[in-house]
């Protein structure tokens, strides 16, 4: 809950670099692992990153959608 809005967020830029290793002729089992494995390294680090007032800020958002 707390941190879903932040990967809403950057999701796309991960979507857009999976896109782009895809142009390098990445099998698209291959191009999914890479994706799952960011998504996981990016939401440990903003998890990390997060204050009181954010979570707080994000679990009200998330909670709205």
């Amino acid at each position: 809950m707390r941190i879903c809005i932040l990967f809403q967020q950057s999701e796309p830029k991960f979507k857009a670099l999976v896109f782009s290793l895809g142009k390098f002729n990445l099998l698209f089992k291959d191009a999914m692992k890479i994706y799952k494995i960011l998504v996981s390294v990016a939401l440990l680090f903003f998890y990390h990153l997060l204050e009181v007032e954010v979570m707080e800020i994000t679990y009200e958002k998330c909670m709205i959608e």
